[in-house]
């Protein structure tokens, strides 16, 4: 049998003289085609990130002195100013195996490179998959939250009418490709525009050389344009700057949004099981609706579907609906970033402590930001998460808010998956305390952007010390609130405040508050959506479900 020279088999005994290492030496298993310490990094796993994504992710190492991309193969090289500080970048994950550095929002894999430095334009090149520079421009458009059309993308790019043709590709995501008058002005343009912002954040320009040569336009309209035309020629002047100053009205997906595509599944009781125009499940005041199982039931505080509840609250905003902010309720910041990734539906959630979390418990944290479809707790990955919602911004928001949150004493992260949807497993499996790994939520009735009117009431707010709660039976006492929690195996509040509300109203809302920003998360993740029992002797059929979300209150008292 072959041995491996240089190493000692399990029972095979050398001495110095003889092949191998010395018997008791330590047996070091050196790989002599893995690259050795270097100021160059090999960053993979990139999904439509930038060189100021690299930038950001990793200068906590140390200073860089040159970042060069490879979009062909989703890598980039990275090339730090000293050795110190590629071994820290890898080393950080290596020697770390739970740690995690996300670039442009997802998680991407760290490694030396077998060179010690990038070769600068000019200098010897290093054998990749780039094209070369030709007439013809593949424009990617990250973060599309407005329309992009051909007239857009040759506003953007035609500089002294030296735009020929604009195909659009609609396959993955949005793209253009441009044909240029000529390889001088393709070259200027992708140097004046990649990674530019179209709109001010978002409708970011991933500029590379296209591999066609010319571009073949058979009409002229909104997807594809050939500017030779003479009837165009007479229009081509004072195409104005070549980034745009202010978006169109209105844009696509501004404020929350509901499921795209086929319409979202109905529930409640009537004709047809569908949404009765007064059902409004938003964030802070759940009015319900009327009609349970085949008539017109009005049970308190009601469990949607199975009687509905009141809807009397003509003093809404009193309660922090419509555009007050008296208790702590503020509506969605307009400069909250507004990530669509990919374009998956899926977020990856990472770092979660497999012990305490399961589907329900990570779906009363998720539903705060959008709609939640399915969840899988990951068999391979303990602590992880896959988790589909209704559309990318959805999960877009939730990235937002939620990254680098800690509860439970782990740190969780969250991420884009790169698959766009979430197929149901065959087998589900069991998680540790002994419910499914596996549930679909689609049919949820606590899910609270299931209609516009419902969306429109949610104010999306980060986490915090306070939680507002609503949807309370209206015989609840602060005792009754802080028992609540702690049966359900949270820490007790340490305040809780009741808001005054009418002689005749049919449930409670108010604030609770912790001392921990963690406490409060556990709160609403482990209380978030329990059912209390209705005291009503009239209408006590259907039981009230609480409900928590975050407020941006200082405090409950």
């Amino acid at each position: 049998m072959a041995v491996f020279e240089g190493h000692a088999t399990k029972r095979q005994r050398t001495d110095v003289a003889g092949r191998g290492v010395q018997s008791g030496a330590r047996d070091r298993f050196d790989e002599p085609h893995k690259a050795g310490p270097s100021r160059v990094v090999l960053v993979g796993g990139l999904n439509n990130a930038m060189e100021n994504d690299l930038v950001e992710a990793m200068q906590h190492f140390g200073p860089i002195s040159y970042i060069k991309m490879l979009p062909r193969k989703g890598e980039a090289l990275v090339e730090f100013e000293d050795l110190e500080s590629g071994k820290a970048c890898v080393e950080y994950l290596q020697l770390h195996p739970n740690n995690v550095i996300n670039v442009g929002g997802n998680p991407a894999y760290f490694d030396y490179y077998d060179r010690q430095r990038i070769p600068r334009p000019g200098e010897v090149e290093m054998e990749e998959d780039s094209t070369p520079p030709n007439c013809v421009l593949l424009i990617t458009v990250l973060y599309p939250k407005y329309p992009m059309d051909t007239q857009v993308i040759h506003k953007v790019a035609d500089k002294d009418n030296n735009v020929l043709r604009i195909v659009m590709i609609r396959k993955n995501g949005v793209q253009a490709m441009v044909e240029f008058d000529s390889v001088e002005s393709a070259t200027e343009t992708k140097v004046r525009l990649n990674g530019r912002d179209v709109y001010s954040g978002c409708c970011t320009l991933k500029i590379e050389f296209a591999r066609p040569k010319t571009l073949t336009v058979h009409k002229n309209d909104s997807e594809t344009y050939d500017f030779t035309t003479p009837a165009v020629q007479t229009a081509r002047g004072g195409r104005g700057p070549a980034l745009l100053d202010d978006p169109p009205e209105p844009p696509l997906h501004n404020g929350p949004t509901v499921r795209r595509g086929p319409p979202p599944p109905r529930f409640g009781g009537g004709p047809r099981g569908q949404f009765p125009p007064n059902y409004q499940d938003h964030g802070y005041q759940q009015q319900g609706f009327r009609g349970g199982p085949g008539g017109r039931g009005r049970g308190r505080g009601g469990y949607a579907g199975h009687g509905g509840m009141h809807n009397k609250y003509d003093d809404y905003e009193q309660y922090g609906g419509g555009g007050h902010d008296q208790y702590g309720l503020q509506p969605t910041p307009q400069n909250m970033p507004n990530q669509v990734g990919n374009g998956s539906h899926v977020v990856m959630v990472y770092g979660m402590d497999p012990d305490k979390m399961n589907c329900d418990r990570l779906f009363n944290l998720l539903c705060l930001y959008g709609n939640v479809w399915k969840i899988k707790f990951m068999k391979s990955k303990p602590g992880c998460a896959m988790v589909e919602m209704g559309d990318p911004h959805m999960v877009g928001r939730a990235i937002s808010n939620l990254s680098n949150i800690q509860f439970f004493d782990k740190t969780v992260q969250l991420a884009f998956s790169i698959q766009t949807y979430l197929a149901s497993p065959p087998m589900a499996g069991e998680l540790p305390d002994g419910s499914a790994a596996f549930k679909d939520y689609s049919k949820n009735r606590n899910n609270r952007f299931m209609t516009e009117q419902a969306a429109a009431k949610n104010r999306i707010q980060r986490p915090g010390t306070v939680l507002h709660f609503y949807n309370c039976h209206p015989e609840s006492t602060e005792e009754t609130i802080k028992q609540l929690f702690v049966n359900a195996g949270a820490e007790e509040p340490s305040a809780v405040k009741l808001f005054e509300s009418k002689m005749d109203a049919q449930s409670l809302t108010g604030l609770v508050e912790w001392t921990d920003r963690s406490r409060a998360i556990e709160g609403l993740v482990l209380a978030n959506h329990t059912t209390m029992e209705n005291p009503s002797k009239s209408s006590g059929r259907w039981p009230y479900i609480f409900k928590l979300c975050f407020s941006n209150s200082p405090s409950a008292s």
